[in-house]
């Protein structure tokens, strides 16, 4: 434990007290039932060491999944999409160390939608089922984060978050499940998860 100690201590730098900062962030997750890959990146402020506020974007990039709702007009299985966005906050408990913990709380909209490649009709107008706009729900995002400073603008962290999604309920009329006709529906337990976050962090903390 010592010889960790002073190789982390070797690597690590003192914050300086705050400053602006930028993160990008990858979360390995499950969106309604199907594993895949949200990045994003965040915007923000250290007021002090200790505390930060700022804005985030998240959306699924990798692993990108078909849907299990059919669509009859296309005759295919639309893209899930899922995205995210809203203001953090984060408390650092003791950044000056090498390696500390944090917790971190965002608030925002998330947009639950589908896509499809464009098609056109016999008159050449374009196929726009209401679910490419999707359904938007409020979402709350608690995080866990095991920090590491490893120079005075660069950290790292890895990091536990849930995705609370309240009284969300999605009923796809366009789409239906294959084997019957009826609607496709996505409840709250496919959205809301846990993930696993992984952080790299520039600017001034």
């Amino acid at each position: 434990m010592t010889a960790l100690a002073i190789l982390l201590g070797s690597m690590s730098a003192l914050a300086e007290g705050g400053g602006l900062n930028l993160g990008i962030t990858m979360q390995s997750t499950k969106v309604i039932d199907k594993f895949s890959i949200i990045s994003g990146a965040k915007l923000g402020y250290n007021f002090t060491s200790e505390l930060y506020a700022g804005v985030a974007l998240y959306g699924v990039t990798l692993f990108k999944n078909q849907s299990e709702g059919y669509d009859d007009i296309i005759q295919d299985y639309p893209t899930q999409e899922f995205n995210y966005y809203g203001i953090e906050f984060e408390y650092f408990y003791n950044p000056d160390n090498a390696f500390h913990i944090s917790a971190s709380g965002l608030i925002g909209i998330s947009n639950t939608s589908f896509s499809i490649q464009s098609i056109e009709d016999a008159n050449g107008n374009l196929y726009k089922p209401d679910y490419l706009n999707g359904l938007s729900n409020i979402i709350i995002v608690p995080s866990l984060n095991f920090n590491l400073n490893l120079k005075h603008f660069y950290r790292a962290a890895l990091g536990f978050s849930y995705r609370i999604i309240p009284n969300f309920n999605y009923r796809v009329d366009e789409l239906r499940y294959y084997e019957n006709t009826g609607n496709f529906v996505i409840l709250s337990n496919h959205v809301e998860g846990a993930s696993i976050n992984l952080t790299i962090k520039f600017g001034s903390f």
